[in-house]
């Protein structure tokens, strides 16, 4: 009996032991698979059980990279857990070389790079290398709709593969950026788009997404564009709605052209329409006049001799602008004379005679009314009704303008003609002395500096004015100055006159350069 019993306790133990291997066991297996570690695999490692690879191939056969790219160029073994290794060689080192099984781009160029496994299968796959970008462009500032699509072209023209850039945006909830450059808009709201080249370049945009537009509109329906001139057309969406996905086309382009960013240049005389269209179809359009270039330019001027440009505001008047036309005239000088709407239909002989003379003549408003006191729609009337009222008179639209107490406003800053400054002022109209006025121009030279670019501010509806003009252009005269208009002084000083932009003086170019 104690022999039987013993040999049970034996089994027992033995029974138990084995439990425990087989418990450690899976305990073990149980870790190493939490762990991320296949149990099989290893063990198909350790036994060397992995079948050899039956083929391998590139991704893509045809790559291009940039200068100073590294890249293993997705070596692609079947099957996928195979056991072999490969090793890869370049056609040419001087353009592609191989360091830890990746391809450095060296320098411009073509060759071959070779793919051969330790079971001696092969593939190969062309490499183009070319220059590495040199800047990334992207809009600084874009408004997106939801469920619009929208691709970041970083380089468009140079035509450079996807993997030459990276993208991220700084609130995916807002907006998402795949690696081709496209754009999931997800929900309404803002954030930074960071555009990265694998050379270290970088570029942020700033993105706002924006609720489908339903309707579209122009701030200005109808515009005057001069020829060769040019108009940024503004669309208008509502609130909490927009795009920047917007084609614009024209009914003539040997009239009025429009880019791609919707800024309308005039090309000939005449009249065209220019449609805006969204994504989803809907659309406004802007009526375009184009009038000749009619700003006109003495060709008997000699850049080489000093020029000043003579101004004056609020006219016309009466008496004291034909007196200041007729002191002009026997010294051979023109002017610029920015008159205003309401003294326009009181005095339009006057302000024909003025042209007619060969004088400039430009917009000052139709009553003087200060760009902070009155609103966008309020300066756009004043600056076309008294276009209106010019165009009335002489057949042509003022060629530049001059903001009423120098003041500039919204649509002043966006409107067809320069806004033109002044880097003399006499005070005639504070002073009312014509002596003071003179001296004005007398104490410059005085102070040892020169005229030559200069606008001079003066004001031909002050009575004191004409005296001091006479004495101004002798003066001028006698040191050899030609006393020119705001666009002959642009031209001769290689000056391209823009509308909105502001001009204070116009000095050479060619020698403050």
């Amino acid at each position: 009996m104690k022999k039987k019993r013993k040999k049970t306790k034996a089994k027992t133990i033995i029974v138990t032991v084995m439990l425990m291997i087989v418990t450690v066991i899976c305990v073990l297996w149980a870790g190493l698979t939490v762990c991320g570690i296949n149990v099989i695999d290893k063990a198909k490692d350790l036994l060397n059980l992995k079948p050899s690879a039956e083929s391998v191939e590139f991704d893509k056969n045809k790559v291009t990279l940039g200068v100073g790219q590294v890249s293993d160029l997705d070596i692609i073994l079947h099957p996928s857990d195979t056991k072999s290794t490969y090793t890869l060689s370049s056609s040419d080192k001087s353009v592609i070389n191989i360091n830890d099984n990746k391809a450095e781009a060296v320098s411009d160029g073509e060759c071959t790079v070779k793919v051969k496994t330790d079971n001696n299968l092969t593939d190969y796959c062309d490499v183009r290398v070319i220059p590495a970008p040199t800047k990334i462009s992207v809009p600084k500032n874009l408004k997106v709709s939801l469920n619009e699509d929208y691709t970041f072209t970083p380089n468009a023209k140079d035509e450079y593969p996807e993997s030459f850039f990276s993208f991220s945006s700084s609130d995916e909830n807002v907006v998402k950026v795949e690696k081709s450059g496209k754009l999931t808009a997800n929900n309404t709201g803002d954030c930074v788009v960071t555009v990265t080249s694998y050379n270290g370049l970088s570029e942020k945009c700033n993105v706002s997404v924006f609720r489908e537009p339903t309707s579209l509109s122009f701030i200005d329906n109808d515009i005057i564009v001069p020829q060769d001139g040019t108009f940024l057309l503004e669309p208008q969406f509502n609130e909490g709605e927009g795009t920047s996905s917007i084609t614009y086309t024209t009914t003539d382009k040997k009239i009025a052209k429009v880019s791609k960013t919707g800024v309308v240049t005039g090309v000939t005389a005449g009249h065209a329409v220019i449609t805006c269209t969204l994504p989803n179809k809907v659309s406004a359009k802007c009526n375009v006049t184009v009038e000749n270039k009619f700003a006109r330019i003495r060709s008997n001027l000699d850049p080489s001799k000093p020029m000043v440009a003579l101004t004056f505001d609020d006219g016309p008047n009466g008496n004291s602008t034909l007196s200041i036309l007729k002191t002009l005239k026997q010294y051979n000088a023109r002017a610029t004379f920015f008159v205003v709407g309401s003294q326009v239909t009181s005095y339009p002989e006057v302000l024909k005679t003025t042209y007619d003379y060969g004088n400039e003549i430009g917009n000052h408003s139709w009553d003087h009314k200060y760009a902070d006191s009155i609103g966008y729609n309020e300066q756009k009337e004043e600056v076309l009704k008294n276009d209106k009222a010019i165009n009335d008179v002489l057949g042509v639209y003022p060629t530049v303008f001059r903001c009423p107490g120098g003041i500039s406003g919204k649509y002043y800053e966006k409107c067809r003609m320069p806004l033109i400054y002044w880097s003399i002022d006499t005070l005639d109209w504070e002073t009312k002395n014509a002596k003071s006025t003179f001296n004005a121009i007398k104490k410059v030279f005085k102070k040892g500096e020169t005229l030559d670019g200069d606008v001079v501010l003066m004001h031909d509806i002050q009575n004191s004015t004409p005296d001091a003009v006479k004495d101004i252009c002798k003066y001028l005269s006698k040191k050899g100055y030609q006393m020119v208009t705001i666009s002959e002084m642009a031209y001769y000083k290689g000056y391209k006159l823009e509308g909105g932009k502001a001009y204070y003086e116009f000095y050479d170019k060619n020698t403050t350069e």
